[in-house]
């Protein structure tokens, strides 16, 4: 079963990374579901019925492998 979520985004920021010298977003995002909405209602009484997802989100721009190799002159 699937629904649509709406999330929280906080953190945004796009910087190159510091361990593949890539070009990278990363994010916070958090977004609460209940899980009577997924049919897992069941033994609500104990656990709560609100979840809180907390994601860590990093998106890298794609690179060819040889440009990605070509970056570290060490390896």
């Amino acid at each position: 079963m699937t629904r649509p979520v709406t999330l929280a985004v906080s953190n945004f920021q796009c910087m190159q990374d510091p361990t593949f010298k890539l070009e990278s977003c990363g994010a916070q995002a958090t977004v609460t579901i209940r899980r009577s909405d997924f049919n897992m209602g069941k033994h609500a009484f104990l656990v709560s019925n609100d979840i809180t997802l907390n994601l860590a989100i990093k998106a890298v721009k794609p690179q060819s492998v040889l440009q990605v190799a070509s970056r570290d002159p060490d390896r």
